[in-house]
């Protein structure tokens, strides 16, 4: 490793508190509770949501106009739009931005055959949102040469095999993958850090409350819509992961504090989060590796001679 890329990973590991953040999706779930992690810290917060009246009603504690600036924002508003608000929003509050966190997402069940439509809404939040966001915030981090941007992806991008139900999101998230681990490289030489944080299961308010509602209900599908729709909802309630236990630690880890305290981030910028994230991707792997030592060598003798 040449020193420049070891000053690069050592600058964009060192952030000194206290922090600017601008997290996305925040009257609920993952960023209701970091946002409140990072007010209760000492750190200051720029809090989005599509509804700025929900926004307002979430009750932060230790909140004032010196460290809380809330806006409203709908990711797939479009880039012009997006940039109009998030530059706004920087320069009326602390004219930076240490740490972004994308986690607005969304996600419908559908089958692959009746779900395009669905698809697209999905895709439109979960990768071109992510990239509007991230892309008005760059600027104001090249300028300081300092900051970590954090894509909140999920563990179904390699969940084996893959749940019926739930290609659209699996996919606008498999989407963002890509994009994320291309982007990290990027960035690195300004002294930034990309990260993308896949957690399993956490039992966050009304994940799985999304109905099936096909535009183009098939009835082929119908018993298999029926089946996976009573499954789909008997799951609330019963996932194994804390979010408010999941987003201290984060919290801690971007910090680079407790356990974390001097330990750098993963190089290829994956956070497995949680026990059953770690284990699908064990799953994942032994499957490929699997599949591969049964077909290897099959179709390799096709280079040009």
């Amino acid at each position: 490793m040449s020193s420049t890329t070891e000053r690069v990973i050592s600058s964009s590991s060192a952030l000194k508190p206290p922090l600017v953040w601008l997290i996305t999706g925040t009257n609920s779930g993952f960023g209701r509770r970091l946002t409140q992690i990072a007010l209760s810290r000492g750190d200051k917060v720029i809090a989005t949501a599509r509804s700025l009246e929900k926004l307002r009603a979430v009750k932060f504690e230790n909140a004032s106009k010196e460290n809380l600036h809330l806006i409203q924002l709908d990711v797939t508003e479009g880039s012009t739009t997006v940039k109009e608000k998030i530059d706004n929003a920087v320069k009326e509050s602390w004219g930076k931005v240490s740490i972004l966190v994308n986690n607005a997402g969304s996600g419908s069940p559908a089958l692959a055959e009746e779900g395009e439509e669905i698809f697209r809404k999905a895709i439109e939040t979960n990768f071109f949102g992510v990239i509007s966001v991230t892309n008005a915030i760059l600027p104001f981090m090249r300028a300081k040469k300092e900051g970590i941007v954090v894509t909140i992806g999920s563990r179904m991008t390699w969940k084996t095999p893959a749940l019926v139900g739930l290609w659209s999101y699996r996919a606008s998230k498999a989407a963002v993958h890509a994009w994320a681990e291309t982007l990290a490289q990027e960035i690195k030489p300004f002294g930034l850090q990309g990260l993308i944080v896949a957690p399993g299961a956490f039992r966050t308010e009304g994940i799985y409350g999304n109905y099936w509602t096909p535009p183009n209900p098939i009835p082929d599908y119908a018993p298999m819509r029926q089946k996976i729709d009573e499954f789909f909802f008997t799951i609330g309630g019963t996932e194994p992961g804390d979010p408010d236990k999941a987003m201290n630690l984060l919290f801690q880890f971007l910090r680079q504090e407790g356990p974390f305290e001097g330990k750098g981030f993963p190089d290829n910028g994956y956070v497995y989060f949680g026990h059953d994230s770690e284990k699908n991707l064990e799953e994942a792997c032994e499957a490929n590796l699997s599949s591969l030592a049964k077909w290897r060598g099959y179709f390799k003798d096709i280079d040009i001679e």
